[in-house]
């Protein structure tokens, strides 16, 4: 009794392990990257604010240093300067402004970065880095250190806002959009909840999907492993020391031959009908995944990036 026991549970627990294993190339992964159309005409500044109105030059030369950077990456590069118009705008409208002013320029899932800075004369000023298709991954771990860098250049909030600051602002910002970029790739992925979209790479291809990165499948099965180990020695030592007897268990130890005599042995039933019940196993719940809704956001492209306060 005991080692049928420990073999079905051996066997239930070793099918469980195998499970996130099996699954890891049980669907195919649909890939909504879109990569980057060799195209730099369309990574520029958009001057809302006015601030170079007086200079067209400099704003001429900044976009200039704009769509070089653009080649060189292979991304697109869009740099909007808020203006008074945004002042009341709440940070998660920046958030959706900047995703889909992204999609609706470049399309969803391409390869490129939208910086949303604010110079609107909010308070405190809300900047915004959003990043779509490689660039997520490129920079997901710098913005931080990027919005750092530049908080030296840029304005407090409130303050008086000047050309040359703005510009010397901005071509620190390329710059470290070269110097920043981590292209290593790896078992790295980011999550965007918003579109429920996984970014990662895969046999050396990137990816846009809504199927979990393998990085995410091999963390499941390796500590699916270990948790099924772990009960499978448990179940294995408690029903050892539960069902540990001296002797064998055959009801004729617990009876005395000299004093018993069997003179007639009939098997009695009290009823001659049996009856059968098949339990049904509940099947109406769902298994769903992904992110959540589109939070107001007008496309489905997915994105990374985040927010800065001056």
């Amino acid at each position: 009794m005991m080692r049928r026991v420990i073999s079905l549970a051996a066997a239930v627990l070793l099918s469980l392990m195998l499970l996130p294993v099996l699954s890891l190339d049980a669907a195919a992964s649909t890939n909504y990257s879109q990569g980057w159309s060799g195209d730099a005409s369309q990574s520029m500044i958009e001057d809302d604010y006015g601030l170079f109105s007086q200079d067209q030059q400099t704003l001429d030369d900044l976009n200039k240093k704009v769509q070089e950077t653009a080649e060189k990456l292979e991304m697109n590069i869009y740099i909007f300067l808020a203006g008074p118009d945004y002042r009341y705008q709440t940070d998660s409208a920046t958030v959706i402004f900047s995703d889909d002013s992204y999609d609706s320029i470049f399309g969803e899932d391409t390869d490129g970065v939208f910086y949303y800075l604010d110079i609107s004369g909010k308070s405190p000023a809300c900047d915004h880095i959003s990043t779509s298709g490689k660039a997520v991954l490129w920079y997901q771990d710098s913005i931080d250190a990027i919005f750092s860098r530049l908080d030296a250049y840029l304005p407090a909030s409130g303050s008086t806002v000047y050309p040359d600051d703005i510009a010397q602002a901005l071509e620190v910002y390329l710059g470290l959009l070269e110097s920043c970029q981590d292209t290593s790739g790896g078992l790295s992925y980011y999550h965007d909840e918003s579109s429920g979209k996984y970014f990662y790479y895969k046999g050396g291809e990137f990816y846009v999907s809504k199927s979990r990165p393998p990085a995410m499948d091999l963390i499941y099965a390796g500590s699916s492993v270990i948790t099924g180990l772990v009960v499978a020695l448990i179940i294995y030592f408690v029903v050892k020391r539960k069902y540990r007897f001296k002797s064998s268990t055959d009801a004729s130890v617990y009876v005395s031959r000299e004093r018993t005599r069997y003179f007639q042995k009939e098997d009695t039933f009290l009823r001659e009908h049996t009856s059968r019940t098949r339990i049904e196993s509940s099947s109406g719940g769902s298994r769903g995944g992904g992110g959540g809704g589109g939070g107001g956001h007008s496309f489905s492209g997915g994105h990374g990036g985040g927010s800065h306060h001056r």
